[in-house]
C-alpha cells in the first residue's frame, strides 16, 4: 500500500531550523568513519512502537537510515515497499561516505528539557494528542555529511531524525538544514554535484513488502529540496505518527479533514476539547454547533494546527454529528463535520472526587478533591465550585440548576471542605476554571459523581409520598415485559447478550472506587442491567451478594424493575431520569425514611413505605429464566460452536465465523501464520482479528490483535480510544466493552 504525500508546497528556503542538541558535548555516541556501515545494534531502555511492532533495539545505518532488525549497507535507495522484515525509518536514505567528511551522531534521551520539548513538538503538529506525555527520546544526526566518491567533497548534508514514544504512542520528527546533494557516484551521481543517478528517498518501511511510506519526491531529483518542503507548513521539518498500520501525517490541511479530540466526553459538559484538521489563520472566527442542538457556541484559535472549544451540557448520549465552521475576514465559510460520542455519566471516570459519598447531607461540610492538571483547568490559577441540582419543573421535566458554593480557590490545593446547600435531592460538584476571554466560551470544568443528597428525614419522606402519588396515576411497570434475571452470578456474568454489568454496582468494569461501588445497593456485590432498553423504556435490575445468588430485594438492598432504563429513551435524561425516579425512590422510601410504626394495642408495624415501593418496582425473578449456550475459540485455535460442537481448525485467511439464518447478522474471523518476535514463521494459526455487524443497520465492529496495545478496536474502519471508560454505545446498540 502506497501512501504518498497529495502535495508538498515549496516553501522559502529555511536552512537555520533548529536540530536538537547533538555532538560529544552533550553525550552523543558516534558510528566510526566508514561507507555502507552503520552502528553496532543498539539496546535501548523502553519498547518504540513501530508499524503496529514493539521493539527494544535499533540500528543507526550510515546511508541516512534508523533501521530494526537488521542493517541497510544498501547505498542505492530501493522503492519501497520492502519485505524480508526491512522495517526502516528512511531520513535521507542515500549513499552516505563519511570517510570523505562528517558525522552520524546519536543518543537515546530521558533528559527532561528534552522530553519536555519533543511533547511540546506532539502536542502542537498532532493537536489530538494534547494530552501526550514523552517518556523517551532517541535522536540521530548526520552532520555535514559528504557523499561516496565526491570529487571536490564540497557539498554536504546535514539533516536529523527524532523518534518520540511514551510507550503506547510513538511519533518522529525530521529536521532538514543544508541539503546540497542527493546521489552517490555509485548510483551514477555525479562525483562533483552528487545529483543525477538515482536520487535520496525518504521515507517508511513495514517490512512485509506490501505497508509502506515515501514522500513523493523520493527518488527524483526534486527531493534536494526536501529541507523547503514539509508537511507541516515549516520549512525543513516533517513529522509523523508511526506506531499504527498506517503513518499519520501531523499539521493541518486545506480539505480540512475534522479530528475532535478527545472523541468522546462527559454529558455534562465544560469538556476541553481540541478541533484540528482544517489549518486555521490568527483572524478566523470558530463556531461549533453539537446536532441536534441548533446553538453555535463560540471556539478559541490555539495555533494554526487547532482551536479549543468546551461542550455545553448535553441531555443524550451517543454518537453526535458535530460541524465546526471557519469564517475568514473576507466572507468566506468553512463547514467541516465530525462525529463526537457523549458518554453516559454512569460509566464516565470523573476527575472530582467526593470524600466519604456514602451519605451526604445537605446543611453539612464535604470533602473534595480534584487533579489541577487536567486540561478543563488549564492556565487557570482558581476555580469556582459549582453546584449542580435536579430540579423537577413537572413530571419528567428535569433541569440543571447551578449554584456558586465557593469562589477564588486556587487551583494548585486539588481539594476543598464545601458547604452542601440544596433543597435538590440529585446533584453534580463541578470545580469549574475561573478564566475571563476575549470570547464567549462556555465554561469549563470538571464533574464529580451524579449523586443523592441526604435530606432530612420529614423531606425523605415527602420525596416517597409524592412519588407514589404520581406512580398511582402511570401504567404499572410489568414483569412480563423484560426477561427474567439469571439466578445465579455465574450465569450473569455468562449472558452478556441480554444483560450488561450494571455500572454503579459490579466486579468487573471497576469503573469506580470501592467506596463508590453498591453505593446504592448495599447488599450487591455485582448487578447486571438490561443491554438494551426493554418495552416502553423499562430496565430490570439483578443483583448477587458475596455467595453469588440473587438477592430478593424484599429482605435486603438489590435490584427492581424499573420504569426507566439508565441508557435513556423517548424523552428520558440518560441515567438521570432512571436516578430520579427509580433510585432514589427506593433510597427515599426504603433507606432514608423506610418504616413508620404505630404499635397501637397490638404491638405490631401497621405501615412500611419500603413495602409500597415495592407494589410499584417489582422485586426482580429469575422464575422461567433460560441460560444460553457458550461459544468460542481459543488455542491454536480450538473452535467451539453455538451448538456445543467442538474441533480443531488451523485456516489462514478470512472465514465466516457466525452467519444468522436470515443472513442479518454475520461475523467474520481472520486466520494468520504465528509469528517468533523476530518475525520468524511458527507452525500455527493465530486468529488476529474478528469483525461482526448487524447487516445495514448497524456499525461495523472489529477487533484486531496488536503487539503495542493488545488490541485496537475498530469503528467503522476507526480506531477508538476508550481507556478512559468501561464502554461506548454506538449505532443499532452496538456496544464495545474495556474489561
Amino acid at each position: 500500500m502506497q501512501i504518498t504525500f497529495l502535495l508538498l508546497n515549496i516553501l522559502p528556503a529555511c536552512l537555520g531550523i533548529e536540530l536538537y542538541p547533538f555532538g560529544s558535548q552533550v553525550g552523543d555516541e558516534k558510528v566510526s568513519k566508514n561507507d555502507d556501515g552503520s552502528s553496532p545494534d543498539i539496546p535501548i531502555v523502553t519498547q518504540f512502537p513501530f508499524f503496529n511492532h514493539q521493539h527494544d533495539r535499533l540500528i543507526v545505518n550510515t546511508n541516512g537510515v534508523i533501521s530494526f532488525l537488521r542493517t541497510v549497507s544498501t547505498f542505492t535507495p530501493d522503492p519501497f515497499p520492502l519485505d524480508d522484515n526491512r522495517r526502516l525509518v528512511a531520513i535521507f536514505w542515500a549513499d552516505v561516505d563519511t570517510r570523505n567528511g562528517g558525522t552520524v551522531w546519536y543518543r537515546e534521551s530521558t533528559d527532561q528539557s528534552i522530553l519536555d520539548r519533543a511533547t511540546n513538538e506532539v502536542r502542537a503538529y498532532f493537536p489530538q494528542f494534547f494530552r501526550f506525555q514523552a517518556t523517551w527520546v532517541f535522536i540521530a544526526t548526520w552532520d555535514d555529511v559528504a557523499f561516496y566518491k565526491c570529487s571536490p567533497c564540497v557539498k554536504r548534508n546535514s539533516f536529523q531524525g527524532i523518534l518520540i514514544t511514551n510507550g503506547q504512542h510513538s511519533f518522529t520528527v525530521f529536521n532538514y538544514g543544508k541539503i546540497e546533494w542527493t546521489t552517490g557516484k555509485a548510483s551514477g551521481g555525479n562525483a562533483s554535484t552528487g545529483l543525477g543517478g538515482t536520487p535520496a528517498q525518504v521515507g517508511f518501511n513495514a517490512g512485509d513488502g506490501e505497508v509502506f511510506y515515501v514522500v513523493n519526491a523520493s527518488r527524483t531529483p526534486d527531493i534536494v529540496n526536501v529541507n523547503q518542503m514539509s508537511n507541516i507548513g515549516i520549512s525543513g521539518k516533517f513529522a509523523f505518527r508511526i506506531d499504527a498500520a498506517e503513518i499519520g501525517n501531523g499539521g493541518c490541511n486545506t480539505q480540512g479533514s475534522l479530528q475532535i479530540s478527545p472523541r468522546y466526553g462527559p454529558m455534562l459538559g465544560g469538556q476541553y476539547l481540541v478541533i484540528s484538521g482544517p489549518c486555521i489563520n490568527p483572524d478566523d472566527v470558530i463556531q461549533i454547533q453539537y446536532f441536534p442542538m441548533l446553538t453555535l457556541f463560540q471556539c478559541k484559535r490555539e495555533s494554526n494546527y487547532s482551536a479549543v472549544c468546551i461542550t455545553p451540557i448535553f441531555n443524550m448520549t451517543g454518537d453526535i454529528t458535530v460541524k465546526v465552521i471557519i469564517s475568514d475576514n473576507y466572507g468566506n465559510i468553512q463547514h467541516h463535520t465530525g462525529l463526537y460520542q457523549i458518554v453516559n455519566p454512569a460509566v464516565f471516570k470523573n476527575p472530582v472526587k467526593r470524600h466519604q459519598p456514602q451519605n451526604w447531607f445537605s446543611g453539612h461540610q464535604h470533602i473534595i478533591s480534584w487533579d489541577p492538571r487536567v486540561f478543563e483547568l488549564k492556565d487557570s490559577e482558581h476555580v469556582q465550585i459549582h453546584l449542580f441540582a435536579i430540579k423537577e419543573q413537572s413530571y419528567n421535566q428535569l433541569v440543571w440548576e447551578k449554584t456558586v458554593l465557593h469562589e477564588n480557590i486556587p487551583t494548585i490545593l486539588g481539594t476543598y471542605t464545601i458547604g452542601l446547600q440544596t433543597d435538590g435531592y440529585l446533584a453534580a460538584i463541578r470545580v469549574t476554571a475561573a478564566l475571563e476571554t476575549d470570547i464567549n466560551l462556555s465554561e469549563r470544568g470538571c464533574w464529580t459523581d451524579v449523586f443523592a443528597v441526604v435530606p432530612q428525614r420529614r423531606k425523605s419522606q415527602q420525596f416517597c409520598q409524592n412519588w407514589m402519588r404520581h406512580e398511582y396515576r402511570l401504567s404499572e411497570v410489568f414483569s412480563q415485559n423484560v426477561p427474567p434475571c439469571p439466578c445465579t452470578l455465574q450465569q450473569a456474568l455468562m449472558d452478556t447478550a441480554q444483560y450488561q454489568p450494571d455500572p454503579d454496582c459490579n466486579i468487573i468494569t471497576k469503573n469506580k472506587d470501592d467506596d463508590f461501588n453498591c453505593l446504592y445497593r448495599a447488599d450487591a456485590q455485582h448487578c447486571v442491567r438490561l443491554s438494551m432498553p426493554g418495552p416502553d423504556d423499562n430496565d430490570n435490575v439483578c443483583c448477587y451478594d458475596i455467595r453469588g445468588n440473587l438477592i430478593d430485594s424484599r429482605v435486603k438492598e438489590g435490584g427492581s424493575l424499573q420504569r426507566y432504563h439508565y441508557l435513556g429513551g423517548v424523552r428520558n435524561i440518560p441515567y438521570v431520569t432512571n436516578f430520579y425516579y427509580d433510585v432514589l425512590p427506593f433510597l427515599h422510601c426504603c433507606r432514608y425514611y423506610g418504616s413508620s410504626s404505630d404499635f397501637g394495642q397490638h404491638g405490631q408495624v401497621i405501615y412500611s413505605a419500603c413495602q409500597d415501593f415495592l407494589q410499584f418496582r417489582k422485586v426482580s425473578s429469575c422464575f422461567n429464566y433460560i441460560p444460553p449456550r457458550p461459544a468460542g475459540a481459543n488455542g491454536d485455535p480450538h473452535i467451539k460452536t453455538l451448538d456445543g460442537f467442538g474441533y480443531n481448525f488451523n485456516g489462514l485467511g478470512e472465514f465466516h465465523f457466525i452467519v444468522s439464518k436470515n443472513m442479518l447478522f454475520e461475523s467474520q474471523i481472520r486466520f494468520e501464520q504465528a509469528r517468533h518476535s523476530n518475525g520468524g514463521t511458527v507452525g500455527a494459526s493465530v486468529c488476529t482479528s474478528f469483525v461482526a455487524r448487524v447487516t445495514n443497520s448497524s456499525d461495523k465492529v472489529e477487533v484486531i490483535l496488536n503487539s503495542i496495545r493488545v488490541a485496537d478496536v475498530l469503528i467503522n474502519g476507526q480506531i477508538q480510544d476508550f481507556s478512559d471508560v468501561p464502554w461506548l454505545m454506538y449505532d443499532a446498540g452496538i456496544r464495545t466493552n474495556n474489561e
